[in-house]
């Protein structure tokens, strides 16, 4: 072992370097020749490593130079670089003193543009290490001169020499020139800052250019998501959903097959087209005929996009604009790429360039402070309310608890972030603005800008969804709760249309190509900000800017933050990578379909306070989402509690539900039950017989989707009927007796929601309605507003809701759950019709409380229609639908319980009682293990040349084995016993791995002791053969995963 020691302090003229080598505790004596060093005991001789040699003729170096060159501060700090650094990394003892001091060599200068609050420039310096570059950029200022040698405070308080060559130093002078400047003055230089370093471009990394954003931003670049431009023939994404069998409708008939249309050679007559529906957010799919197509559809979209816009009309259908996609149809514009047959294009990988995040899949981010919560009790901030609250406003006695709460998380130490939970219609959005106003009243907003009470401030920015935003929801709350029509909130902008043209640097851009062109300063001249979660997306390198250093926000506040619920996504990744001094979540469903879905929210705006997405599945996921495991899974659940701090001062989160609210009139729920007619029980009948059939089996959500089509009206479903008013009456019993139930409401001079999934449901419904009772019957969803191409949507909306509340007596008004079913608020209606209904109960219950909620002075009457049939003995798809949403129902009060769609779909089908097999696939085998039968599974695809995968003991998403084969993932789950819970976390598997992997997924079961029952048929290619047992290699079977990254490289190799 060497051991490096020293004579006298660094930087004196007779400091030297001793050197002396070791054998265990004994210090033995050598001999140097160049790279060869001889043992004098015993004649050895042994050839030094690279470092070791580097280390001995640095410090053989410096101790020849003259006592002057000695002192020189560039001789010493660059000789100890060379020497701590090959030391460290080998292992060798430094002497302590020596060891203690830090020496930087950067091996270029990276560039930082930072913007400040009154809309100068300065161009600052950036190092490798993020802590480092920070305490570099302070000196930089701070210094008069740029020496070769500067000493910088880290942030763990250590002193750290960072040795800069000429042409460095030369950057640095050259960086000076632009501090502090107006951005007309430095002009073309913020785009292209080359020219000002001509001639030390070798000292000056102009790829490491960047803005300056929060700690958990580590670039910019594309985001790989799934395939959204692909030649007809390719698999979409409504394959792997397995919706691509649905029946059209009249009004929107499916293109042809792609092999009946389906170009060849280089030349592509049809292109299809994955987009985002705005109504939904699902997926639709639009096929284009030649170039021309194409051209139009990038022109709406570029149309779309200039106007501020975040969606427009297409063949009847409103699309999500956004600004990769016009990159994308490029290609398809200018033809395929020669020489392939598949012309793939993928969204975020055609010129648009998003801020990358650090995601807390895996490890944390570096340098993120994560401060321990209290173990005993906080001390809560007092109770307050604002001065500007008007007087005619009481608040609750629970929203009071909320503000307070609010105060007092703001106040820990620490604390970055909480979530308002509470249930569905108890006034968050009023706690929320209460707890602004103290902040603004108290000037907590200028946040070290100055006293100046004009600005510029550090802003809330409230981010909600768009029909919220178009609806005004938060402006009116404003004028309406708060004294002089909500002046304490003034200045603010809405970040539509002309709000974001007025704090644009220039119009017509938005953030494509990596620069923010939000003006911070203009930003900052007002005291609230409230936009989309569309357009937080699309100007993210705006509004993820800090300004001076710091966050530009004092509080960003995520109305309905189930938007950001999932991982991996645009929008999630958009709201992480916002920094702000506190960051607020408030959605009544903070967990929805999974249990991550609570750290993903908590990770949005706590970021590390509930560790990693692995560890919280392996903490608190897997464990809960064993249902036969009693006291495991609450045990789970439990800890989670504890860790929230769930019902303490101070918690994480806050949720109270409406049995809270003693004045709240009550909900009565009604079951209609409607005989139906001979042409429904017919349509019913055929598509219950199609689900026995292969293609039913193959696609079994697609006959549930066209059951539930049915059940709102055969013609819906591809029946033969007449189109006029009479008629669509005559075959449906369900319309006729709503019809009957209107008409009883009408005379009761009372209003009246109704609740459609289906845009063809709701516009068959509007129109009935209107010609049988004579009255106007508006709709809102996703393309209310949507003409022409362009979006006039807010205007319209806006008009549409307050002509309802308006109108005296009765009125009823057709709705979207998906899009009016969350955040309004019209307690002008007391009666709730659910129309078209859908096997997630949280959809309904989030509907129904637009009506039930604060504010509501009558009962509310909830009305499910349901579908029989003539025969008593035949059970119908809508009372087995009704069933399970009740039992659901009731599973769902303990808000950390979620509800799965893909599993409550699974048991309709299973309970409709038909001859389909469940979409999971099972064989039973005996006798064997639960490990044996993994061994003999792996063993098996391997043995076919297929790519495996073994998870552990309990399996990711309870999965236990991944098999690669044919173009799919067969998610394989190895159970003791088969079960309907077993299949659920079977289901559940299969959706994330798809998910996660990218490529469609098969479900198979495979249930140990049971009875030998393996069929042929259901294998197909995949045969299990028991005598394989003896041919297990161990080493193959038992390759564990690592993460999501390493299963992708193994399996898709054969895919």
């Amino acid at each position: 072992m060497l051991q490096i020691d020293r004579r006298s302090e660094l930087g004196r003229s007779d400091f030297r370097y001793i050197v002396r080598w070791r054998e265990g505790a004994h210090e033995v004596e050598v001999t140097r020749f160049g790279a060869y060093v001889r043992h004098e005991a015993t004649n050895r001789v042994m050839h030094l490593d690279k470092r070791l040699l580097e280390i001995a003729e640095a410090i053989d170096h410096f101790n020849a130079l003259t006592p002057a060159e000695r002192s020189s501060r560039k001789n010493v700090w660059g000789t100890l670089a060379s020497i701590a650094g090959n030391a460290r990394e080998l292992g060798a003892r430094l002497d302590r003193h020596l060891d203690s001091n830090l020496v930087i060599v950067p091996p270029t200068i990276g560039l930082l543009i930072r913007g400040d609050e009154n809309g100068n420039v300065s161009f600052l310096p950036r190092l490798p290490g993020e802590g480092d570059s920070e305490a570099f950029r302070l000196e930089f200022e701070r210094a008069l001169d740029i020496q070769d040698v500067m000493s910088v405070t880290l942030p763990d308080r250590r002193v750290a020499r960072v040795l800069l060559s000429e042409p460095q130093r030369e950057v640095l002078r050259r960086m000076r020139k632009v501090r502090h400047l107006p951005v007309a003055d430095v002009g073309e230089l913020l785009d292209d800052p080359s020219p000002i370093f001509d001639g030390v471009f070798d000292a000056i990394d102009l790829a490491d250019i960047s803005r300056e954003y929060g700690i958990r931003v580590i670039g910019i670049g594309s985001l790989t998501l799934p395939t959204d431009v692909r030649p007809v023939g390719g698999p979409s994404v409504f394959d792997r959903m397995q919706l691509s069998e649905l029946v059209p409708t009249p009004q929107l008939p499916l293109a042809p097959p792609a092999s009946e249309s389906a170009g060849t050679g280089t030349q592509r007559s049809v292109v299809s087209i994955d987009v985002l529906e705005a109504e939904t957010g699902s997926v639709h799919t639009v096929r284009l005929s030649g170039d021309e197509a194409v051209r139009r559809l990038q022109g709406q979209v570029r149309a779309c996009l200039a106007d501020g816009a975040e969606h427009f009309l297409h063949e009847g259908v409103a699309i999500k604009a956004e600004p990769e996609l016009v990159a994308a149809l490029d290609r398809h514009i200018s033809g395929p790429v020669p020489g392939r047959e598949d012309d793939v294009g993928s969204v975020g990988r055609s010129g648009h360039l998003y801020l990358l995040i650090n995601e807390h899949e895996d490890s944390l981010t570096p340098g993120l402070e994560v401060v321990p919560l209290p173990d005993g009790d906080v001390v809560e901030a007092p109770r307050s309310l604002p001065l500007a609250l008007h007087d005619s406003i009481k608040l609750k006695s629970h929203q009071l608890d909320g503000v307070q709460w609010l105060s007092t998380c703001r106040g820990m130490p620490g604390r970055r972030g909480a979530v308002l939970a509470d249930d569905m219609g108890l006034g968050k959005t009023l706690q929320v603005l209460v707890h602004i106003a103290l902040l603004l009243e108290s000037g907590t907003a200028l946040d070290g800008l100055g006293s100046d009470r004009n600005g510029p401030w550090r802003p809330v920015l409230i981010v909600a969804p768009l029909l919220l935003v178009e609806s005004g929801v938060w402006t009116e709350e404003m004028r309406s709760r708060f004294a002089n029509s909500g002046r304490v909130f003034e200045p603010y902008v809405v970040l539509r249309d002309e709000g974001i043209r007025k704090v644009m640097h220039n119009s017509g851009e938005r953030d494509y190509l990596g620069k923010p062109v939000l003006d911070p300063a203009k930003l900052m001249a007002h005291k609230v900000v409230i936009t989309t979660y569309e357009t937080m997306m699309a100007y993210q390198h705006s509004l993820a800017q800090l300004v001076g250093g710091r966050p530009m926000w004092s509080l960003v506040v995520f109305d309905e933050a189930q938007e950001v619920k999932s991982p991996k996504t645009k929008q999630s990744i958009a709201a992480k990578a916002l920094d702000a001094r506190f960051k607020l979540a408030a959605t009544g469903t903070p967990v929805e379909t999974r249990l991550r879905d609570l750290w993903n929210i908590l990770d949005t705006v706590e970021p590390g306070r509930l560790g990693t997405q692995r560890a919280f599945v392996t903490a608190y996921e897997r464990p809960a989402m064993k249902p036969n495991r009693g006291s495991e899974r609450q045990a789970a659940l439990d800890a989670l509690r504890v860790a929230i701090r769930y019902e303490r001062p101070g918690a994480l989160l806050i949720r109270r539900d409406k049995r809270i609210l003693s004045d709240l009139p009550e909900r009565i729920e009604h079951r209609v039950k409607c005989t139906m007619t001979p042409v429904e029980e017919e349509i019913m009948g055929r598509i219950r017989a199609d689900l026995g059939s292969t293609a039913g089996r193959r696609q079994p959500l697609a006959a549930l989707q066209r059951l539930h089509l049915c059940t709102q009206h055969p013609v819906l479903a591809g029946a033969a009927t007449g189109h006029d008013v009479d008629a669509l009456i005559a075959t449906s019993a369900r319309l006729a007796q709503l019809l009957k139930l209107l008409r009883e409401i009408q005379v009761q001079s009372e209003k009246v929601l109704i609740f459609a999934r289906s845009v063809d449901s709701q516009r068959l419904l509007a129109r009935v309605i209107a010609q049988s009772l004579g009255t106007q019957v508006d709709i809102v969803n996703g393309q209310t507003g949507v003409t022409g191409g362009r979006a006039t949507s807010g205007t319209v909306r806006r008009e549409i809701l307050s002509r309802f509340r308006a109108t005296p007596g009765f009125a009823a008004i057709v709705l979207s759950p998906f899009v009016a079913g969350v955040g309004l608020t019209l307690t002008e209606a007391n009666h709730v019709v659910h129309y078209g209904r859908w096997w997630n109960p949280a959809i309904e219950n989030q509907a129904t409380d637009r009506a039930h909620r604060i504010g509501q002075t009558k009962p509310v009457h909830v009305y499910y229609l349901l579908g029989t049939y003539r025969a008593p003995e035949q059970r119908s798809f809508d009372e087995a639908l009704d069933d399970l949403l009740r039992e659901r129902r009731d599973l769902a009060h303990d808000f950390l319980s979620p509800v799965t769609e893909d599993a409550n779909a699974e048991l309709l089908i299973q309970r409709l009682g038909s001859s389909a097999r469940p979409i999971s696939l099972v064989a039973r085998m005996e006798p064997t293990t639960v490990s044996e039968a993994a061994a003999m599974l792996l063993s098996l695809a391997r043995s076919r040349d297929e790519s495996a995968v073994w998870l552990d003991a309990e399996g990711m998403y309870g999965a236990h084995a991944l098999v690669a084969r044919q173009g799919v993932v067969l998610v394989a789950r190895i159970v003791q016993v088969d079960s309907v819970e077993e299949q659920q976390l079977l289901l559940s598997a299969q959706r994330a791995w798809q998910d996660a992997l990218g490529v469609r997924t098969e479900g198979l079961m495979l249930a140990c002791h049971g009875s030998v029952d393996i069929n042929t048929k259901t294998w197909k290619a995949l045969r299990l053969e028991l005598d394989s047992q003896s041919s297990v290699d161990p080493d193959y079977l038992l390759t564990p995963y690592r993460s999501v990254h390493d299963v992708r490289e193994r399996l898709l190799r054969h895919i």
